[in-house]
């Protein structure tokens, strides 16, 4: 009998469906100094070097964090008022064709 290839968590993927494509979405934590914490997400397989995490490594202090997220809206953080990123779920997002 034919079966699918087992998928892993490292196996990012797409599932078609009618008019939309199924994503997955890394979600991240934005802790920020004042104890509050922002969450923004971005595709699963990004490169992390194209991604919120490589974005973060390369700023410089006085530099403010565009986030734009299709999930969960758009924010401009102050670099020197994040304290850290951590990273969260992994949710499923529909994608329009």
């Amino acid at each position: 009998r034919d079966r699918l290839r087992s998928r892993g968590l490292g196996d990012v993927y797409k599932r078609q469906g009618k008019g939309y494509v199924l994503m997955f979405y890394q979600i991240y934590n934005i802790h920020l100094l004042n104890g509050e914490v922002i969450q923004a997400s971005e595709p699963y397989d990004l490169p992390t070097n194209k991604g919120l995490v490589g974005m973060f490594k390369r700023m410089e202090e006085n530099d403010i964090l565009t986030v734009n997220d299709l999930l969960l809206g758009s924010a401009y953080i102050p670099r020197k008022s994040i304290l850290y990123l951590a990273t969260g779920d992994v949710a499923e997002g529909k994608a329009w064709k």
